[in-house]
């Protein structure tokens, strides 16, 4: 709106100008009138040389002006330029942490390989649960071995759960070191280009983010199958204590039947006792077989023992299977939580980013106005500055023909003051001689 009544003020005096040349035209014409037309003309000029002034003050003011809309655009393009600097230290963050991710994804690969070895273990010793009587010695070695890998996975899921951790720390120490180095920018960007070559280079980094971000996702869905996978072998330790259950159970049951048969057979050792107290029958054949069962029974009780422990043992491995699966959700979780949070950043990048880019566009846009409003201005003070020297010439030059014509006019006034006074004097002279011709 200023520049529009700029030039409303420079069309003013391009008119006032063609006044002044018109009443140049005129005194041209009229320049025998005499001092009163040049006294007019100098008016008339006064008041152009007192527009121009004003023009010229009312000019300056504008530069000030689109000076102030330069410092301006300068301080927008250097919040951009903090801004950008922001960006690529939070991207920077993001490449460290999708390194620690790759860190914890290679632990988990680890700890997974750990988890095969342990569940092929586990299905062995399922295998060899069917025949334990024959294969006692090499069943309790496999134990052993299986709680040695449970043991190892479980350090190793305690050793991720740890890592995990510190990368929590880390990302919350990287997050006040980016708060402070992002109040402490203090670098300049003096172009628009170079800013909007940062922003494209943000966005390639906001770009590999995402893929940092898909890997992370990966990564979710690869201990998820963890999780699945020890929930299958959970299941699997609970078919298999189950089964030991259920070996004990008939153990218990057989057990119970040789017992009775013990029982049975010792009613019928009393009968036989009496007999043979009575002289009628043999009792040597009967008391063997008592013998045989009584040695039966202790070594059914001895394997139903072993069962027991074996049992017990297999709990214990079942509940540290569940510690392991909650220390597995609660990794997962926690990994969910800091996607999330990535993903947050990164939107609030991203709008950021689409702000920056409307305002540099904008920006850009104002500062050509500026730049085209500034060389008409420019041009227009050029042509004004031109129509003020001519003008100012033609002043000049008319001053000095009227200069030149008012020296001729007092030549010619003296001449004719002259004659006036010789014609007075004639006359005077005329004037005597007829009074002394009257006299005489």
């Amino acid at each position: 709106m200023e520049l529009g009544e700029a030039q409303g003020i420079l069309d003013e005096a391009s008119a006032q100008i063609q006044s002044i040349e018109q009443d140049g035209e005129q005194l041209g014409k009229q320049w025998q009138v005499g001092l009163r037309g040049l006294a007019r003309r100098n008016e008339h000029l006064t008041e152009t040389q007192t527009a121009l002034t004003a023009l010229e003050d009312e000019l300056v003011t504008r530069r000030a002006s689109l000076k102030g809309a330069e410092n301006d655009i300068l301080k927008s393009q250097e919040e951009l330029a903090q801004v950008a600097e922001g960006t690529r230290v939070a991207e920077s963050e993001k490449n460290h942490l999708a390194s620690r991710l790759s860190q914890i994804h290679e632990e988990t690969d680890r700890v997974q390989q750990r988890l095969n070895a342990a569940h092929t273990a586990v299905q062995r010793i399922a295998a060899e649960v069917d025949a334990v009587k024959e294969a006692k010695k090499g069943t309790e070695r496999e134990i052993d071995r299986t709680e040695v890998q449970i043991q190892g996975v479980t350090q190793q899921a305690h050793l991720a759960s740890e890592r995990a951790k510190g990368i929590a720390s880390e990302t919350e120490g990287n997050r006040r070191i980016t708060s402070a180095a992002s109040k402490g920018l203090t670098s300049l960007q003096e172009q628009v280009t170079a800013t909007d070559t940062t922003v494209r280079l943000t966005l390639n980094q906001v770009e590999r983010a995402q893929l940092d971000i898909l890997s992370a996702k990966e990564l979710m869905n690869g201990l998820q199958a963890n999780m699945d996978e020890m929930d299958a072998e959970v299941k699997a330790k609970g078919a298999v204590v189950e089964r030991y259950e259920t070996q004990i159970r008939r153990n218990s049951d057989m057990v119970e039947k040789r017992a009775s048969d013990i029982a049975r057979f010792m009613a019928k050792l009393d009968e036989y006792k009496q007999s043979a107290s009575a002289g009628t029958e043999d009792t040597g054949p009967l008391e063997a077989t008592l013998h045989n069962l009584s040695k039966e029974i202790q070594s059914m009780r001895k394997d139903s023992r072993a069962l027991e422990d074996r049992w017990l043992a297999r709990q214990g491995d079942l509940v540290s299977l569940l510690a392991k699966v909650d220390l597995m959700k609660k990794s997962v979780r926690q990994k969910t939580r800091q996607k999330e949070v990535l993903e947050d950043r990164l939107r609030v990048i991203e709008e950021q980013i689409q702000k920056r880019q409307k305002d540099i566009a904008q920006l850009k846009r104002d500062q050509d106005q500026a730049h085209a409003q500034l060389q008409r201005l420019n041009l227009d003070i050029s042509r004004g500055n031109d129509e003020r020297q001519a003008v100012e010439k033609d002043n000049l030059r008319l001053q000095s023909e009227f200069v030149a014509q008012l020296a001729v006019l007092e030549e010619k006034a003296k001449g004719l003051e002259a004659a006036a006074v010789e014609s007075r004097n004639n006359r005077q002279a005329i004037l005597n001689e007829i009074l002394e011709i009257e006299k005489q």
